[in-house]
């Protein structure tokens, strides 16, 4: 379990998000002038070289939620250059990143184009809404979507080929409810986007709150895209609560949020879930005690798996990673993984294939330990509790506990 804090420098976050941008347009556009010369692929998604495996990256590059599909961009391919060190697979795995933009409609045609024009054997993707929307042409093309950051509770059992690589957000009240509680912070209200991610999350909290000894005393829904909160803030405000849970899908707009209810007059404190760490919060004095859940990723560990990560980023990042940046990374190893049982067995590798072949592995060295991708393709790491500590101009994350699945389970 770890203990204190680890530094983030929101000024360096910053930095790299700028080199992001400029990384993710010109891979966008690479995907884009190549499309009409490509060929499609047959279902399943059928490598078209022994040697080289498509593996589609598709995130939001651009817009509100943009920094979190140019963070995945960062450690893919560190995780490419490792699997590639370590001679884990014969061949190489050759990334290809579409711009989802945000928007499920776009999302779906970027699976589309991975699979058809660049053959992709796996998808990347995040955004709860975007990963509802690619189930079903998962199961129609029988190539995996691998769901990095959509935390919605209700990603469970849309497809056979959606693996869930994060603990979804009903795993994460688990563990943020029960501490609100010892903490005497029992009077929630919610603040809740009218998308996928939102309305779920909203419905899980006011399922299971009562068994911790929380009342939900209202909530104030909020468009997905907003900007200006007044209004969900005044009626938030009148609830007297102690807490506010934030639970929305645009991660850009928690800042916002956070400094016009500051401004506004509410004193209480803040939760939420993984993926709150953006830069622009770390360095929001406003989101000074906010307190999310995240996977329990301690960069201090001296496994092999995890000091290849750490190491690589440091060296090209001279940074720390964020939390929900490995999840990005391990995609790739499960993909890599899969790929290494199906060599060892001469089976073809083939998206259908590689499906099969994650549960028979069954269990993966990941980044934050050696985790189990259950039979209903969700995973249940532990879960650390973080709260943002803003002092001047720089940002860091405290880690307060960390529950492991018998504990937050029990």
């Amino acid at each position: 379990m770890r203990q204190g804090c680890i530094s983030r420098s929101a000024r360096r976050i910053a930095a790299r998000r700028s080199a992001g941008i400029a990384i993710g347009v010109v891979a966008a556009m690479g995907l884009a002038a190549c499309a009409s010369s490509a060929n499609s692929t047959s279902s399943g998604g059928g490598s078209t070289s022994s040697d080289v495996f498509s593996f589609g990256v598709n995130v939001p590059l651009s817009g509100a939620d943009g920094i979190y599909g140019q963070e995945a961009q960062q450690v893919v391919g560190l995780a490419i250059a490792n699997i590639e060190k370590s001679h884990m697979i014969k061949g190489t795995i050759q990334p290809y990143y579409y711009d989802s933009q945000d928007s499920p409609e776009v999302a779906v045609t970027g699976y589309n184009q991975l699979v058809s024009v660049r053959h992709a054997l796996g998808v990347e993707t995040l955004l709860s809404a975007n990963v509802k929307a690619q189930a079903p042409i998962a199961t129609e093309n029988k190539v995996p979507v691998f769901n990095v950051g959509g935390s919605s509770p209700d990603l469970v059992g849309l497809s056979p080929y959606l693996f869930n690589l994060l603990p979804l957000g009903g795993e994460q009240l688990k563990v943020s409810m029960p501490w609100a509680a010892q903490q005497g912070l029992k009077k929630w209200a919610v603040l809740y986007s009218t998308d996928s991610l939102g309305l779920a999350l909203n419905q899980s909290i006011s399922q299971d709150a009562s068994k911790y000894g929380i009342s939900v005393a209202g909530s104030a829904s909020v468009d997905p895209s907003a900007s200006d909160f007044q209004s969900q803030i005044a009626q938030l405000k009148q609830y007297g609560a102690n807490e506010i849970y934030i639970a929305t899908s645009e991660g850009g707009a928690v800042p916002t949020f956070v400094t016009q209810a500051r401004a506004a007059g509410y004193t209480g404190a803040f939760l939420s879930y993984n993926g709150t760490t953006t830069p622009a919060l770390l360095k929001d004095k406003d989101a000074n005690g906010l307190v999310y859940t995240s996977v329990d990723i301690d960069l201090t560990q001296k496994d092999p798996v995890m000091q290849a990560y750490a190491t690589a980023y440091q060296a090209k990042y001279h940074t720390a990673p964020l939390d929900y940046q490995a999840t990005d990374y391990n995609a790739v190893l499960v993909f890599a993984r899969a790929i290494q049982e199906l060599q060892s067995e001469n089976m073809p590798v083939t998206g259908a294939n590689i499906a099969t072949a994650i549960h028979k592995v069954g269990t993966f060295d990941l980044v934050g330990g050696s985790t189990v991708i259950l039979s209903d393709n969700t995973v249940a790491p532990p879960i650390s509790l973080n709260q943002v500590v803003v002092d001047g101009s720089a940002g860091s994350i405290k880690v307060l506990q960390t529950l492991t699945p018998d504990q937050y389970n029990k």
